[in-house]
């Protein structure tokens, strides 16, 4: 491969390299015969309470999904539904956001200003 002068080199994915190490992987990675048929594992299981964990109000859809799969996994494990009241979850957030980004940020987050502010800040450089 030429150098090429650092003004010229192009940003992004680096070329392609072939290694004859992964035509050996089909040896061990055989299709099956026959393609199992699809199943939804949940379909049998009663449902949850659809709830947003305070996602509308606080943008909080990490710390919602997170409670969501932690309520399906508890399911999985112990066979009870575990109770996550929204108001955990909000105070999670919150603490979190005031962590990472000082006083009061969540509010600021939530009504999207902290959003503007950024763009405003990015557009002024």
């Amino acid at each position: 491969m030429k150098s090429v002068p650092v003004g010229d080199k192009k940003l992004g994915r680096l070329p392609a390299r072939s290694d004859t190490r992964a035509l050996m992987f089909s040896r061990f990675a055989v299709a099956p015969k026959k393609l199992p048929r699809a199943t939804n594992f949940w379909s049998r299981r009663s449902t949850f309470p659809i709830r947003t964990f305070g996602n509308t109000e606080h943008n909080d859809c990490t710390r919602a999904k997170q409670a969501i799969a932690s309520m399906r996994m508890e399911r999985i494990e112990t066979t009870r539904t575990p109770r996550i009241t929204d108001q955990e979850v909000i105070r999670v957030y919150q603490d979190m956001s005031e962590r990472l980004y000082g006083n009061d940020a969540h509010r600021h987050v939530a009504a999207g200003v902290v959003g503007r502010a950024l763009d405003v800040g990015a557009r002024l450089r």
